[in-house]
């Protein structure tokens, strides 16, 4: 079955573009792509297919690079963990730990949860910090090659 072309009109397009901008990029958006659909009295598949195209486009306007967030990552723990480690567990399943750990959390102060940051800052400048002397060793002898 041959398929045809489907032409959008420029009202369609102007609400279709405004939606992608305001985060419609993709089809697991389904909600606000029935919303769409329903606004521009069109099937949710060619709001959907409009989406993979103009994602195509942008593609190919970046030189097939996608743009992706970026993550911040880092090796160690940040202020919050340290923080949730200072706190009692006791009797406390999981779930009830962690919403008395938010909670605890949010009624530090900005200096409180700065000092934490700053340990933590401590911590991912020495990797070691901390570390039992033999974990230590034999972390350093696992980079030495054996023969």
């Amino acid at each position: 079955m041959k398929r045809t072309r489907f032409d959008y009109t420029a009202e369609m397009i102007e609400v279709l573009e405004a939606a992608w901008t305001a985060g419609m990029r993709s089809a697991g958006k389904d909600q606000k792509i029935v919303e769409v659909a329903l606004q521009l009295q069109l099937q949710p598949e060619k709001v959907k297919e409009w989406i993979g195209n103009r994602n195509a486009k942008e593609s190919r306007r970046q030189g097939g690079q996608t743009v992706k967030k970026s993550k911040i990552l880092t090796k160690g723990p940040n202020s919050y963990s340290l923080f949730a480690r200072s706190v009692e567990r006791g009797s406390m399943d999981g779930k009830t730990y962690l919403q008395h750990v938010a909670t605890e959390w949010r009624k530090k102060s900005t200096a409180a949860k700065e000092t934490y940051a700053k340990q933590a800052e401590e911590i991912r400048a020495d990797p070691f910090k901390g570390q039992d002397r033999e974990g230590v060793i034999a972390f350093n002898l696992k980079a030495i090659p054996s023969n």
